[in-house]
């Protein structure tokens, strides 16, 4: 799965426009989908659903 990090500062939540559009929420980390879906949890979660394998099967947050 092709992928692009990128990095956002901290310190300029309000900024994060697409994020809070997506998610309803300025908090990182959170993935957009290829179907426009948004994935966000805190990294800790996000890492183990990952490792999991659920990744695939998220459904967008909101």
């Amino acid at each position: 799965m092709p992928c692009e990090i990128v990095k956002e500062t901290p310190l300029l939540r309000g900024r994060r426009t697409a994020v809070i559009a997506g998610t309803g929420q300025s908090k990182l980390p959170a993935i957009e989908l290829e179907d426009g879906g948004w994935y966000r949890k805190e990294s800790s979660e996000m890492a183990e659903d990952i490792r999991a394998g659920v990744f695939s099967e998220a459904t967008p947050a909101g």
